[in-house]
């Protein structure tokens, strides 16, 4: 057994070796260059990507189940719990993530049942330090 998994692996290295020939060669023939580009992250956020809990659109379309599902876990499974929830709402940019957030924040039943809210802007260059200060 260990025997065969030996030769797997060295079969998989080849195969990755192989590829990694066949794309130096298209570097080459393509006339590509070798760079390496660090990218900094400023430390302060374009004030534009920066969000609030203000819904920019009145109203938002295709949404309203994801919005029911996250008011309902809201207001059945977190309002009385005595421990942090998270609820992630993840996906591509420009789906609608944070309209979203900023529906189900406004929502009048969400606002009824709970006594404090608060929206904090999480960058992608961010600080837990600074996120906890904000908090």
């Amino acid at each position: 057994m260990n025997i065969m998994f030996r030769r797997d692996i060295g079969n998989r290295l080849n195969d990755i070796t192989r590829r990694f020939d066949q794309i130096t060669e298209s570097k080459n023939k393509f006339l590509l260059r070798e760079s390496v580009r660090v990218r900094e992250r400023p430390t302060e956020v374009d004030e534009w990507r920066q969000t609030s809990s203000l819904v920019v659109e009145p109203k938002v379309y295709g949404r309203e189940d994801d919005k029911e599902k996250i008011v309902k876990f809201l207001l059945a499974q977190v309002r009385d719990s005595e421990f942090l929830s998270v609820y992630a709402i993840v996906g591509l940019g420009g789906v609608g993530k944070t309209t979203l957030a900023q529906v189900v924040y406004n929502d009048v039943r969400v606002s009824n049942n709970f006594n404090t809210k608060i929206w904090i802007y999480v960058s992608e260059a961010f600080s837990v330090k600074r996120i906890l200060y904000s908090i």
